[in-house]
């Protein structure tokens, strides 16, 4: 009885030693797993991709990590771009140039309009295009008051010009607006829009 006890010992320690391999061979797989999974959504993935074309033609301004390809499908980690934790919406945009001086004659970044592929990011509450050039005949377009969710909005140093919308009034979440360095802009009704920005902190 005390040999068949002895000999059963290092079996058991064989036994246990197979076992935490095993498992920890498991979780490292498990982990590995959850690393490849995509938060990103692929509406909102196109929508950004399309706003790159519609505002930055080359990728000399930090947007190298934005593409089709496979290894860059992970839009929740693109420069600029940030995901809610649980959903997968995109809820922050920030485009400013990473090289952006304020009154430097840096060349920035161009565009004829603000791209009206913003629209389709619902959940968006930060977005920021400071600093990009916008040429032309380029408004801030109605369609920006239907993204009721920001907080924070951005377009100083953008060149855009015309009268600013009334439907900037519905942005009834929206803390910080700036509008500086803009300076063929003007308003109509100022009263009226500005006191529906019931969570202005900061214009």
């Amino acid at each position: 009885m005390m040999m068949s006890g002895t000999s059963s010992a290092p079996q058991s320690v064989m036994i246990l030693v197979l076992f935490i391999y095993l498992t920890g061979s498991l979780g490292s797989n498990l982990r590995a797993g959850e690393q490849r999974i995509i938060r990103c959504r692929d509406a909102e993935r196109s929508t950004l991709l399309k706003i790159k074309e519609e505002i930055y033609d080359d990728e000399e301004h930090g947007l190298m990590s934005w593409g089709k390809e496979e290894g860059k499908r992970e839009c929740c980690e693109w420069v600029g771009v940030r995901c809610d934790n649980k959903s997968g919406h995109v809820i922050t945009l920030d485009l400013s140039p990473p090289t952006f001086e304020r009154d430097s004659k840096r060349v920035w970044p161009s565009a004829v309009n603000i791209s009206s592929s913003l629209a389709h990011l619902h959940y968006l509450n930060y977005l920021d295009l400071s600093g990009v050039y916008f040429y032309g005949d380029s408004p801030i377009p109605s369609f920006i008051g239907s993204l009721s969710s920001l907080r924070y909005l951005n377009l100083s140093h953008t060149s855009i010009n015309g009268e600013i919308p009334p439907q900037l009034g519905s942005l009834s979440s929206l803390e910080f607006l700036d509008l500086s360095y803009n300076f063929d802009l003007n308003i109509k009704n100022l009263g009226y829009w500005l006191s529906n920005l019931s969570s202005l902190r900061l214009l």
